[in-house]
């Protein structure tokens, strides 16, 4: 989502959640847009944790508003660390929900990661299960490349990356893949681990900025 469309988005439903204040669909749309807007305008994550409590409200056991309003104090938490295990603590009671839903266990991992200290080999293994069952989900293949990189295990890793670094595609992305998947079989982990961060951080900078 680009910052046009999830300004539009979100202009869109503002009005819709505003006469429709008691629908918990309404509510639970609202807060997905205002997430997707706070990638690019951080005041919008209070108005995305004000709709996923308005859901949350109408339909107290909603995985997904729990998901929302885990997301929310999550990206707070980014700058205030203080807030990453009130950020955990929704994404275990959507994981008591529903055990087979892939969010909750890899927004559990980020929680840790964002923490910057040791992650428990629970939610590490959350982030394999999440894996294991959104295989389609990029994010999370390349979260998971990079945490088995910093645990060295380069060759699961590779495993991973590998249908990136042979895509037809010639992007500056799957030349970065390639050139990990290369340093890993270099026996070069570390360095692997530096350039998948570093790409990945630089991606992330670039489609918060436009630019990607």
């Amino acid at each position: 989502v680009d910052r046009k469309l999830a300004r539009d988005v979100a202009h869109d439903a503002r009005p819709v959640a505003e006469k429709y204040p008691n629908s918990f669909a309404v509510q639970l749309a609202l807060a997905e847009a205002e997430l997707d807007l706070s990638d690019f305008e951080p005041q919008s994550l209070a108005r995305a944790e004000a709709a996923a409590d308005r859901a949350l409200a109408l339909k107290p056991d909603s995985v997904e508003a729990m998901i929302y309003k885990g997301r929310a104090i999550l990206e707070r938490g980014k700058s205030d660390k203080s807030k990453l295990a009130e950020a955990r603590s929704w994404f275990a009671k959507a994981f008591d929900e529903d055990p087979e839903h892939p969010a909750p266990l890899f927004y559990n991992y980020l929680t840790y990661f964002e923490a910057g200290s040791a992650i428990p080999e629970s939610a590490l293994i959350g982030l394999e299960k999440a894996y294991d069952i959104a295989l389609y989900d990029p994010q999370i293949k390349l979260v998971l490349a990079r945490q088995l990189l910093a645990e060295k295990k380069g060759l699961l890793a590779r495993d991973i990356l590998m249908p990136y670094a042979i895509s037809p595609h010639e992007s500056e992305g799957a030349k970065k893949m390639r050139d990990v998947v290369d340093l890993i079989e270099a026996k070069k982990v570390d360095d692997a681990y530096k350039m998948l961060a570093g790409e990945m951080a630089e991606q992330e900078r670039k489609r918060k900025a436009g630019e990607a």
